[in-house]
């Protein structure tokens, strides 16, 4: 029920419509009379008044005077005028106060009622409208965390607007100091092993842990924490440093507590990485990618450092790199024609070069070993094979590298996985590489007019293009170019013989579109052009 003033400075009036009209049954529960604008604006100032109803021919200050100064001082209440005039001007200046009606006397019980049901109306939407507000806002406030959270994400991944930023953290209250911005990357070792056993809830208990270590570092710079999945965290650390060697030192000093609280109190090994300082907020998705880099480093290197990223790049690059790349491409092609022995020639004399101590350390050693293997791995894709149908589970190989402690134990290692794939791959070369030819007999059968490649080929037996390449040849003795050629000009000669064709007609039905090429071709395989061809077929039936 709302509390409604009537303002009238005619007594009957006033005490007629505070008395005879049902307000009750309009949702009022209770009618104030005043008969003058200062004693309505008193009595406003000691009672919660919703509605005022308010003549406008009042002693001193009219009416509409009074609902002017209203509308600055209670904005929230509504105000209904009456006059005895029928004016337009007054009807106009009520309604731009905003009134919520224009009432003429003698009143008009039904237009009365029309006009107190709509204030009321309007009281009760906004009710509505404040409580759902009230409950936005307080999911708004509950979100903030998240917000927060998506901002940051998209800025390191370069996907906040440049021209949001700004705004974004006013509205946030985050203020940075003048200098660096850098993003560090802790990862958890071993996330699933370490995670194996933990239902959902005993997970997220142990990542928001790690969580609450490293937002509770005690460091002077402004940082920001966020898990981003599987046990990783990106940091946003502020500096107000502007020098390169100082944020080195913040931020190693930094990751070294981040490492010793999350071990001590959640008893995980993490890795950190850390990124390049930059001065712009914009930049932090370069950061956050030499970051990452640094991180994922540990899957070369040994887990549990602190990584800066110009740490992965070496200081001293062997001095016969063009020697090791071709010795690795010697042992991957041995291991797509399965030759063992010219196998384990190569990777001996790879490992003779690692043995005479041209690199600089066991890790090195360790990271190409692995980037081998790795290649081994997508030469395997290219044949719809991997490490798994051959090992049963392909963690083990690459473990074996970590855990190696000489280089004769990684050279061996080395060895004994490719002689087992070639083994494999032996086993199951023949009766496979005659399926894969025979569809590829089967499509230039089928298509040989058209703009035929190895490419589209290798596409249709899903595989790649060079071992494609490699088993037509090795199969049909020819590459997978002169062989189409050849059998395009055999049905290009029989067409000759056979029908009353022209010449272009016949290079285009066997995939030839430029005629002088066709007749070219034709006549480096046969010594004779198409026409000499035909006239030599006519004369000898």
């Amino acid at each position: 029920m709302y509390r409604l003033l009537i303002v009238e400075d005619e007594e009957i009036e006033r005490e007629g419509m505070r008395d005879l009209v049902d307000w009750k049954r309009m949702g009022i529960g209770e009618v104030l009379a005043v008969e003058s604008a200062e004693e309505a604006l008193e009595l406003i100032e000691d009672n919660n008044v919703d509605m005022l109803l308010t003549d406008i021919r009042l002693p001193t200050m009219s009416g509409l005077d009074l609902a002017q100064k209203l509308s600055s001082t209670h904005p929230g209440i509504k105000v209904v005028i009456i006059s005895c005039m029928e004016d337009f001007e007054y009807a106009k200046k009520a309604i731009d106060l905003d009134a919520y009606g224009f009432l003429s006397k003698p009143l008009d019980m039904a237009e009365l009622e029309k006009v107190i049901t709509k204030v009321t109306n309007t009281f009760m939407c906004e009710k509505e409208e404040k409580i759902e507000r009230e409950r936005l806002n307080k999911l708004l406030n509950e979100s903030l965390p998240l917000l927060k959270e998506r901002f940051f994400i998209n800025l390191i991944q370069g996907i906040q607007k440049q021209e949001n930023i700004r705004e974004t953290l006013e509205y946030f209250k985050i203020q940075f100091a003048d200098g660096q911005f850098v993003v560090i990357v802790t990862e958890i070792n071993n996330y699933d092993s370490v995670m194996t056993g933990k239902d959902m809830e005993e997970v997220n208990i142990a990542l928001l842990k790690v969580l609450d270590c490293i937002n509770n570092i005690h460091t002077k710079n402004k940082v920001f924490t966020f898990h981003i999945g599987s046990g990783r965290y990106f940091t946003i650390m502020n500096s107000s440093s502007h020098s390169e060697g100082n944020l080195y030192n913040e931020t190693i000093g930094f990751s070294k507590k981040v490492q010793e609280r999350i071990s001590r109190v959640c008893n995980f090994d993490t890795t950190v990485g850390i990124g390049k300082g930059v001065t712009e907020l914009t930049d932090l998705k370069n950061s956050y990618k030499k970051a990452c880099e640094a991180v994922d480093f540990m899957f070369f290197a040994e887990p549990g450092q602190i990584i800066y990223y110009k740490d992965i790049y070496y200081k001293k690059e062997f001095d016969s790199m063009s020697d090791f790349e071709s010795i690795e491409k010697k042992i991957l092609s041995n291991i797509e024609l399965c030759n063992k022995e010219a196998l384990n020639k190569n990777i001996d004399r790879l490992f003779a070069k690692f043995e005479g101590g041209a690199w600089e350390s066991d890790t090195y050693i360790r990271n190409l070993s692995i980037n081998l293997i790795a290649k081994c791995s997508l030469l395997l894709q290219d044949m719809n094979e991997n490490y798994e149908k051959i090992f049963g589970k392909e963690s083990l190989i690459w473990d074996k590298i970590l855990r190696s402690d000489t280089i004769f134990d990684i050279h061996e290692w080395i060895r004994s996985i490719f002689c087992r794939v070639i083994d494999y791959l032996y086993e199951r070369r023949d009766d496979y590489n005659k399926k894969v030819i025979k569809d590829i007999l089967k499509i230039i059968e089928e298509r040989y007019g058209e703009n035929l490649t190895i490419t589209d080929i290798a596409k249709e037996v899903y595989l790649s293009m060079k071992y494609t390449s490699i088993i037509f040849k090795r199969e049909m003795g020819e590459t997978f170019t002169n062989y189409l050629i050849r059998y395009r000009l055999k049905k290009a000669s029989q067409m000759l013989k056979d029908t009353n064709l022209k010449v272009y007609q016949i290079g285009n039905l066997v995939g030839y579109s430029n005629i002088s090429h066709f007749c070219t071709i034709f006549k480096n395989v046969y010594g004779l052009s198409p026409n000499e061809y035909r006239e030599k077929v006519y004369i000898k039936s």
